[in-house]
């Protein structure tokens, strides 16, 4: 595992030697130890496939969640990276989960007179690290690196927090909240664009229950936004609820913002959220945690929820009308709601959805 996450640093061409690492570099990372993740590197193999090109990594930008590939065009003294933007984050163009993150120094700390180099990679995954600076492009277009720096780190949400060697003894992720760090991990699928999902949505009353059948679409995706669609029979007619989500994606996590719901016959309705909904993106691992307080606002009406999520279990047997399925479930506590969820692992579809009341009662059920 180690080596293949070290493929980065060997395909740009790095030859580790056992010279000293640069101290100027490390004093830097020293003095000022707090930086701010730009983006993370995920390997993608893009067209021609299985050419074993240095450069299929897939570059996500960590504020809006942009895709990029390295060295998509050609590069320039001015753009050294030779980024191109990718139109569209389907699920096929999914980056895996981010191998290395990146952040930029403040100043020009290797003095060569510009700021195009003076970026820093640290090891995203596992319990190992490993901290490399840029230095150049090599003549065959490769890029340099420093040797293996002198410098310990921890990674938590979107920061990266510098310190001499051995400072942490915790793995490089720290995550928010208590979220565990288990190594059982799986990635997060995505439904795919076009996909279509017919559920079962049943809410139960004290005596009774009443049951609606959808049918959930995955209209479009980008790297920034989600339509879906839900269509059922009401009366004869068939009714469309279009739901167009906002989100930003924040290292593991996709932070939503808004949804816009437009619906038959009623007007559009806006719930926005703040700071953010978040939820996970790229992957998942058993017994992880994490919590984050929301403002939920809809029309003239905002509510203050404390929410908490939970991975209770991979690769979970479900059984539902439509089959069995091995899924991941997932855990949502919000006020004195709790919800589970069942996801395919193969499809990214929802298959079972409960949502309870503090007393264990069933609000609703979706299969």
């Amino acid at each position: 595992m180690l080596t293949f996450c070290f493929k980065l640093l060997f395909l740009l061409g790095i030859a580790l030697s056992a010279s000293h690492a640069n101290t100027a570099v490390e004093q830097a990372l020293l003095q000022k130890n707090t930086y701010t993740i730009s983006g993370s590197f995920s390997p993608y193999d893009f067209e021609p496939k299985g050419d074993n090109d240095p450069f299929d990594w897939a570059y996500t930008m960590r504020t809006s969640g942009t895709v990029y590939q390295l060295r998509g065009v050609d590069p320039t003294p001015q753009s050294v990276f030779g980024w191109k933007k990718l139109a569209t984050q389907s699920s096929a163009l999914r980056p895996e989960t981010p191998m290395w993150y990146m952040f930029q120094l403040d100043g020009d700390v290797d003095g060569d007179g510009s700021n195009r180099f003076d970026w820093v990679l640290v090891l995203a995954t596992g319990g190992n690290k490993a901290v490399y600076k840029l230095e150049g492009v090599k003549e065959n277009g490769t890029f340099k690196y420093s040797d293996k720096l002198n410098i310990d780190y921890k990674i938590t949400g979107n920061t990266i927090t510098t310190a001499a060697a051995g400072t942490f003894d915790a793995p490089a992720n720290v995550p928010e909240n208590n979220e565990s760090t288990n190594t059982a991990c799986v990635p997060l699928p995505q439904e795919n664009v076009g996909q279509k999902t017919v559920l079962r949505v049943t809410k139960y009353y004290d005596t009774s229950s009443r049951y609606t059948d959808i049918v959930h679409t995955v209209v479009s995706r980008t790297a920034t936004s989600m339509v879906t669609t839900t269509e059922h029979q009401s009366s004869g007619i068939t009714k469309t609820e279009t739901l167009t989500t906002a989100f930003s994606i924040n290292g593991n996590y996709q932070d939503t913002s808004s949804i816009l719901s437009e619906r038959t016959g009623l007007s559009p309705k806006t719930t926005t959220y703040s700071p953010y909904w978040r939820e996970p993106f790229h992957e998942v691992c058993e017994n992880q945690t994490w919590s984050f307080n929301v403002n939920t606002t809809i029309g003239s009406d905002t509510t203050s929820e404390n929410v908490t999520y939970r991975i209770v279990a991979l690769n979970e047997s479900k059984t539902v009308a439509g089959g069995t399925f091995n899924t991941i479930h997932i855990e949502i506590v919000t006020g004195n709601d709790t919800k589970n969820q069942w996801i395919d692992i193969a499809s990214g579809a929802l298959i079972s959805e409960e949502t309870r009341n503090s007393d264990g009662s069933l609000q609703n059920s979706t299969e």
